[in-house]
């Protein structure tokens, strides 16, 4: 199959990706609306953004595992069908609870096609481009995460938050119309961890690799913890709450920080396969520290805006940890080694909203920000001990090791 064959279809997927990122995405504009109408506290809406975490560790091992092991056409269906049915639910819920479980059961069909969506490109992409294709697919998520804030943002705060979650489930629907004509079988173009396999012995590969997905694995973690409890959580209420900012202003700073993330995107992928992934992941990541910290000190919207573009450096950074996995996961088993990562990030983030929900009732926003800056400076420092994943630099470095 042809390059440009290969190419048209990963940007087809990332596209539908970006469809659950703009039904994850939808809900923090939202999220002072719900409060008001059902008369909730802090920590019930963490337990309401958590929904969507929730839903990935019931499902991320078994939905890796599908992604091994069926086409990748029969998963994406699947996963629309139980996306939609979910936002329906969550739209019409009559109590908190019901709302809730509807963004679970959403939650439950965008894991199924983020999932399918990396192993996808994952095993399409050469080892030696795979960062600018991942880097092409996390630079879709932002579109999502673009246009969520913005049309749920000024929808709800016309006709109400019903209809602004109804609306997060449109492009699911429409993903229907290009998996029959992109989505393919997803033979492996390159193999993950090929050049390793080249110059080492298969034991001390194997264990090599078992290690380091394990690191990882805690780094992806302690990023998750970063990202969802400052995207999800404290940046929305801060904004809500205490700088009484309405939906569309809310939605408008997460869109600008979603628009600054898709050039970075771009850059950020193809950049790390020429100097690596944690040159790329460390200072991104120490953005999104600095706007954690400093974001409870505003008192306007022109720096709540500044910060969100501040942390849109960390967010995209965040994504380097996928292409870290799929540089070192077997190609037989990358859905299950996405899955396993997934599940690290997930089970670390589900209590996250909830955490900091209860930080906030206690101590405020300055107590929450500092326990999210210091997650992202965790991260930094597990990803120093990990080192570098992509190919061209493990293949020289496992080179010069093997000479000795």
């Amino acid at each position: 199959m042809s390059e440009r064959r290969i190419a048209s279809d990963i940007l087809a997927v990332a596209g539908i990706s970006a469809a659950g990122s703009f039904a994850n995405g939808g809900l923090a504009p939202i999220l002072g609306q719900i409060a008001a109408d059902f008369s909730v506290s802090f920590t019930a809406l963490g337990v309401l953004t958590a929904g969507f975490a929730f839903a990935r560790v019931i499902f991320d091992l078994p939905a890796g595992t599908l992604a091994d092991r069926i086409h990748p056409r029969t998963m994406f269906y699947v996963a629309a069908v139980v996306a939609v049915v979910g936002g329906v639910v969550a739209t019409v819920a009559p109590t908190f609870s019901v709302l809730v479980g509807g963004r679970v059961i959403q939650g439950m069909g965008v894991t199924l096609t983020l999932f399918a969506a990396t192993a996808y490109i994952g095993r399409r992409a050469r080892p030696d481009e795979r960062g600018r294709m991942m880097g092409v697919a996390n630079a879709a998520n932002p579109v999502g995460e673009l246009l969520a804030p913005l049309t749920v943002g000024l929808a709800s705060a016309v006709l109400g938050w019903r209809i602004g979650l109804l609306i997060t489930i449109i492009p699911t629907i429409g993903t229907l119309v290009l998996v029959p004509l992109y989505v393919r079988d997803a033979r492996a173009v390159g193999t993950p961890g090929e050049a390793l396999r080249r110059v080492q012995p298969r034991s001390k590969k194997l264990a090599f690799n078992v290690h380091l997905l394990l690191g990882i694995n805690l780094m992806t973690a302690a990023t998750s913890l970063a990202n969802f409890g400052f995207k999800s959580t404290i940046f929305p209420l801060f904004g809500s709450r205490v700088l009484h900012l309405n939906p569309a202003l809310i939605g408008v700073a997460i869109a600008a920080a979603a628009a600054a993330r898709f050039p970075l995107s771009l850059v950020s992928g193809r950049l790390s396969d020429r100097v690596g992934r944690m040159a790329v992941f460390a200072p991104g990541m120490f953005g999104l520290v600095i706007a954690a910290v400093l974001l409870p000190l505003t008192d306007t919207f022109g720096p709540y805006l500044g910060f969100a573009l501040v942390y849109a450096i960390g967010a995209d950074a965040s994504h380097m940890v996928y292409t870290m996995v799929v540089d070192r996961a077997p190609s037989d088993r990358l859905g299950a080694a996405l899955g396993t990562n997934q599940l690290f990030a997930d089970v670390a983030t589900v209590g996250m909203p909830v955490a900091l929900g209860l930080l906030i009732d206690t101590v405020g926003f300055g107590g929450a920000g500092i326990a999210i800056g210091a997650f992202g400076m965790l991260a930094i420092g597990i990803g120093l001990v990990v080192g570098d994943t992509s190919p061209r630099r493990s293949q020289k470095n496992a080179m010069v090791g093997g000479g000795r």
